[in-house]
């Protein structure tokens, strides 16, 4: 009976071994299949194109005006507006007839962003470089100038930098992955980045030889110094007394805490820095080395600003790589810069570039429009008129014009004798 039982139990057992050894063949089979193809997505990679320094600054010349195909940074110095195309160049605009402006040259400026005009030089950041133009004939600008590499923080994130190289471009490529390891933990594939398919789809009062700028400006004029944003919390100084020959000075780090720096706004010789998480306002006693003296912190979104004597404006608005979702007009007292005060908020659409000529306060608020408001007394705010017609990215309010840089155009904006009419436009393409 032992050996029968034992016979029995053996023959059992292999017969089990060998359904438990089969099982684990189609499992491991299974799981191999599982690891290896259970996820496929469709992705888009974005490989880096480089180009070599000396060719692309070889490529900053001045040409015949072209259309307008986007909008970017606003500058105007006389009767010309100096009009950014994102990474593209830079639009000269003759508006002494603001009936009829006249599109009278395009400087080619790859990857400029940013720009400033001193007497007749315009300044342009080039990726990593300052380019100085000379703009007294502005239908023959002549590059005269050019400071290298004084903007490294400008090379593209995560990406190799070469010493005689500008990233300049991306190209995509759509492609298909299957990974044991999830496609979205992955960032780059073969030097490239990696995005989920589905996922693609009041200014400052000109001071002499000083044009203005708008107040989502990253550059800006004061004095005989520039100051420019370069990198995450990075401020660089030149002196321009010299306005053919700028000279590269220092930089200086903006105060911990308020995040990624993005517009500057010069004002009675002070900074007032808007950042993702708050201003900080320095003082420019020493203009060469800026001295803090506070900062406000508001909620994680982008925002511009502008001041007079008594109060900063700040536009805070969603929609943006800020990821927040407030859309207000934010007013603080300043009297004491020590310790600025929240006074009123005012809700918006989604506010962007603002500028004041007096009482009369104009806010570009994105798809609602350009507004214009009777800010004679801070705490209530009247709406005098609203172009709503107009999807307003930032504007310049001086001497009863307005220049509004919009998505569908630039707009001229005559609001003289308590009147507002649009007195032209140039229209983008689209």
């Amino acid at each position: 009976m032992q050996r029968s039982c034992h016979g029995i139990n053996q023959s059992t057992n292999l017969s089990v071994m060998k359904k438990i050894i089969l099982a684990v063949i189609i499992c491991s089979s299974f799981l191999s299949a599982c690891m290896k193809d259970t996820v496929t997505e469709k992705y888009v990679i974005f490989k880096p194109v480089y180009k070599s320094k000396d060719d692309v600054l070889a490529q900053v010349k001045s040409g015949v005006a072209q259309p307008i195909n986007s909008t970017g940074k606003l500058f105007i110095k006389d009767h010309y507006v100096f009009l950014n195309e994102p990474d593209k160049g830079v639009h000269i605009i003759d508006f002494s007839n603001p009936a009829q402006p006249v599109n009278l040259s395009f400087i080619n400026i790859p990857g400029n962003n940013e720009i400033t005009v001193r007497d007749h030089y315009l300044y342009a950041d080039c990726y990593t470089s300052l380019v100085i133009l000379d703009i007294a004939d502005p239908v023959n600008v002549k590059k005269i100038n050019i400071l290298p590499d004084v903007f490294p923080e400008k090379m593209n994130w995560n990406t190799v930098s070469n010493a005689s190289q500008f990233l300049v471009s991306w190209v995509r490529k759509d492609t298909v992955i299957r990974s044991s390891v999830k496609p979205q933990d992955k960032s780059f594939i073969g030097g490239g980045l990696l995005f989920a398919a589905a996922s693609v789809s009041s200014q400052a009062t000109p001071s002499g030889l000083n044009g203005t700028g708008g107040s989502m400006a990253g550059m800006a004029l004061l004095d005989d110094r520039m100051y420019a944003i370069s990198g995450y919390d990075h401020i660089k100084i030149f002196n321009v007394a010299n306005a053919a020959a700028p000279a590269y000075s220092q930089q200086f780090t903006v105060h911990n805490g308020t995040g990624q720096l993005e517009t500057i706004f010069p004002f009675n010789k002070k900074l007032f820095i808007g950042a993702q998480a708050g201003i900080s306002i320095y003082s420019l006693a020493n203009p060469d080395a800026p001295a803090f003296e506070s900062k406000f912190n508001h909620a994680t979104v982008c925002d511009p600003i502008i001041a007079d004597n008594d109060y900063a404006f700040i536009t805070l608005r969603s929609g943006t790589a800020c990821h927040g979702v407030i859309n207000t007009l934010d007013i603080l007292d300043i009297h004491n810069l020590a310790s600025p005060v929240l006074l009123k908020s005012y809700n918006q659409t989604n506010p962007h570039g603002l500028s004041k000529d007096g009482n009369l306060l104009f806010v570009c608020d994105g798809a609602a429009g350009l507004k214009v408001y009777n800010a004679s007394n801070i705490s209530n705010l009247g709406l005098l008129k609203q172009f709503d017609n107009i999807e307003a990215f930032d504007v310049i309010a001086m001497n009863g014009l307005a220049l509004c840089v919009a998505k569908n155009g630039l707009y001229f904006i005559d609001y003289q004798r308590g009147q507002f009419s649009i007195k032209s436009n140039i229209n983008i393409n689209q």
